[in-house]
């Protein structure tokens, strides 16, 4: 069809005396189009870029002033607890010691990260942050495709750009900032790869999503839910064109759009997995979903369920310690076997007060702001403390807004469907309703512990931020509808200048 279409076009304008080419003319918007989003990701990504570049060298320079006793304790400047776990296998990479590097609590991808960068911690804080730099253009990217409106788009990636965590979360030795940066990329990719029914963008998003598996084991369950976004978006780009009763009946290219979405992810965890049973006896790409289990989330379901009521962090802290100590007398193997049917028992035991403890935390970890500024630039506290903590309680409230957006936008996004069943108000529809999906994928997840602080639900941050210009543009179209059809003898306006 649109073969005959571009035929006719060009015999017209062989007819068609002092009339403008209609072909180079829409090839001319097109570049002009694409020319514009270029310059706008260059501006976005150099802002954040400069942005991340100067925080992580005053967090280097400051760390450097530390006394040796705090710069060994792994709780200040870049260094966390957990920053060993992934430093040691790095070195063990480094000196050509694989079997050393495989760990059945971290998986390879952030160790292999940092070994490429020699574990150099300015190196790594650098490429974090151009890394983290590609989130806002990711942003910027996903709204201007979807609404068409370069300007909101420019907009949602300037909020990214300025994200307190977003700037601060790179200047850390952890797999946070490199699993933002590619979980941005592969949403990014599927939605698009979707929209545009482009197996060669589904198969990157599905690449990328193995990769970012090895980095964070969080993404185990992915592969489900990327088939589940992937149809949920198809759904309603097909029903837009076909009719809602071809809602779950995906074509052939779809099908094989989830069959790549599922199984490619799938051969990155079973070929891990593998190494880790050939190396350490157990089948699995981790087993820190196991440990944080049983050491967080049963932990505190046990003291709720004994104490009849929201245990003190005391109380949850001591039950903690208790359990480290049972478990400094088993092996990895011993520990990694326990884990499980101690967490399921405790669970069975204390039905309500899991479910308690698993909102409770997921709560936590989806409304609390930056709060590790202290640990990270500690001689800045006397000048800049205060600063600090607004920071940390303006980005807590916009949490908790953005909290409840995530959770109605899609059935705003309904109600303007009802009255704009257009194309275009059904694809934005339809990425809002994958975007939460997704989003409470993260924030359930992070319901498996506590005490992390807004990291580990920052990937799910973009959504946020693009969920929130989506719905301009759907209840601008919305209202825009309504007006037109109150008035039908006016002129309706073009569209929204980009």
């Amino acid at each position: 069809m649109s073969g005959n279409l571009l035929t006719y076009i060009r015999t017209r304008e062989l007819t068609l005396p002092h009339s403008a080419s209609v072909v180079e003319t829409t090839r001319f918007k097109f570049r002009k189009e694409d020319s514009r989003r270029l310059i706008y990701c260059i501006l976005l990504f150099l802002f954040s870029l400069g942005l991340r570049l100067l925080y992580g060298n005053i967090v280097l320079e400051q760390f450097a002033e530390l006394p040796a006793a705090d710069q060994t304790s792994y709780e200040m400047g870049y260094l966390t607890n957990d920053s060993p776990g992934y430093l040691e296998p790095a070195v063990a990479l480094m000196k050509g010691h694989i079997a050393q590097a495989v760990s059945l609590i971290r998986p390879i991808g952030y160790p292999a990260f940092l070994a490429l960068l020699g574990a150099n911690p300015t190196a790594t804080l650098a490429a974090q942050a151009l890394l983290l730099s590609l989130i806002p253009v990711c942003t910027f990217l996903l709204v201007s495709v979807l609404t068409e409106k370069n300007l909101l788009g420019f907009a949602a990636g300037l909020v990214s750009s300025i994200s307190p965590s977003g700037i601060a979360i790179g200047s850390l030795v952890m797999s946070d900032a490199l699993f933002a940066s590619m979980f941005a990329i592969l949403f990014t990719a599927i939605v698009y790869g979707t929209l545009r029914n482009s197996l060669s963008w589904i198969l990157f998003s599905a690449i990328v999503s193995g990769l970012a598996i090895l980095v964070r084991p969080i993404l185990l369950f992915w592969p489900v839910v990327a088939v589940m976004v992937s149809a949920l978006i198809a759904g309603f780009q097909d029903g837009s064109q076909n009719g809602l009763w071809r809602w779950l009946q995906i074509d052939k290219s779809r099908r094989t759009q989830m069959f790549v979405l599922f199984f490619v992810p799938a051969v990155f965890m079973i070929s891990w997995a593998e190494v880790n049973h050939a190396e350490n006896g157990i089948f699995t790409v981790s087993i820190i979903g196991n440990l944080t289990l049983r050491e967080y989330l049963a932990t505190k379901a046990e003291e709720w369920g004994m104490a009849g009521h929201r245990p003190s962090d005391a109380a949850v802290k001591q039950n903690q310690n208790m359990l480290r100590k049972r478990f400094e007398t088993l092996t990895i193997q011993q520990e990694a076997q326990t884990c499980l049917p101690e967490s399921i028992a405790i669970f069975k035991k204390y039905p309500t007060q899991t479910i308690k403890s698993l909102v409770d935390d997921a709560l936590e970890s989806s409304l609390g702001g930056w709060n590790l500024f202290s640990r990270q630039l500690p001689f800045s506290q006397q000048q800049l403390g205060i600063v600090f903590s607004k920071i940390s309680n303006l980005e807590s409230r916009l949490r908790k807004i953005a909290l409840l957006m995530m959770l109605f936008a899609p059935f705003i996004g309904l109600v303007a469907v009802r009255v704009n069943p257009s194309p275009y108000e059904r694809r934005l529809v339809s990425v809002l309703f994958a975007m939460t999906l997704t989003f409470l994928f993260f924030v359930t997840l992070s319901g498996m512990t506590f005490w992390t602080g807004p990291r580990i639900v920052y990937p799910a941050e973009i959504l946020e931020i693009s969920t929130a210009a989506m719905l301009v543009a759907v209840l601008v179209k919305a209202i825009g509808h309504l007006r037109g059809r109150r008035r039908p003898g006016e002129s309706r306006p073009n569209a929204a200048d980009r």
